[in-house]
């Protein structure tokens, strides 16, 4: 008779995780979606249709729902949702990391701890080889962060952001186009919009590039490169630098510190 008894005890235990998984699940069972998967703690719960779902890890939960989805969780309190067809979600090589994937889109969480990464219409996701990395791309965007820990990454509307390296770091992009990425480097911001590109690395630094214009900073620390409408701003390297250009023109430091160019 044990085997009945644990039998009972596996499906009730996700059958009742189920029911705590929030509004996606209720709203799924509700309306007797064909697509539909979850398994909590490593226990197979509904599985209807094309969703494909796997869990592994005290605590980890996988939900997928919609067509050709999937969510994978390895590790323990890792949780992974996806919905929407072709959506993917996974977290894995760490604990208490966070994927979801809406409409499309992928998102990866792991190799680390307390990791999140959430990705919407279409788009792509990493937060990895690190610790709590927020990481958030939406409609048509790509957002990574690598190798570091506390930065958050923001990508929208076709928009590409991302962090190489480093701690604490703040890289924002939003418009087709437009690329913000940090090589390397602690306590940065990094901002790209319409069009622009903006990079640096360094640490303490500020880039901020707007309306088809490029910022940039090669090294050092506690430098500003700003630059807007068509132009382009760049600092060297050295510390305490500050280059701003504006409407169609280009500003450099030289190598050096302590060093202010403006333009026009």
């Amino acid at each position: 008779m044990a085997t009945p008894v644990l039998r009972r005890c596996v499906v009730a235990s996700a059958v009742a995780a189920a029911g705590l998984l929030g509004p996606a699940f209720a709203g799924a069972q509700a309306s007797a979606a064909p697509n539909l998967c979850v398994s909590v703690n490593g226990h197979a719960g509904p599985q209807y249709g094309t969703a494909q779902c796997s869990s592994n890890g005290r605590g980890s939960v996988a939900i997928a729902r919609g067509d050709n989805t999937s969510a994978n969780a390895d590790g323990d309190f890792n949780r992974s949702v996806a919905t929407g067809t072709n959506s993917n979600a996974t977290t894995t090589g760490g604990t208490r990391n966070t994927a979801t994937a809406r409409n499309g889109s992928s998102a990866f969480a792991g190799d680390g701890n307390g990791n999140t990464s959430v990705a919407d219409n279409g788009s792509s996701a990493t937060a990895r080889f690190g610790n709590n990395n927020k990481v958030t791309a939406n409609n048509g965007s790509t957002a990574q962060a690598f190798d570091g820990s506390g930065n958050k990454v923001t990508a929208s509307d076709g928009g590409f952001a991302s962090t190489q390296a480093g701690n604490n770091n703040k890289v924002t992009a939003s418009g087709t186009g437009s690329v913000a990425n940090i090589d390397d480097g602690d306590r940065n911001t990094v901002t790209a919009d319409n069009g622009s590109h903006a990079s640096l690395t360094a640490d303490d630094s500020t880039a901020t590039a707007d309306h088809n214009s490029s910022a940039s900073i090669g090294g050092g620390d506690h430098n500003t490169a700003i630059a807007d409408n068509n132009s382009t701003a760049g600092v060297l390297d050295g510390s305490n630098n500050t280059a701003i250009a504006t409407n169609n023109c280009t500003a450099q430091t030289p190598s050096g510190s302590n060093q202010t160019v403006a333009c026009p």
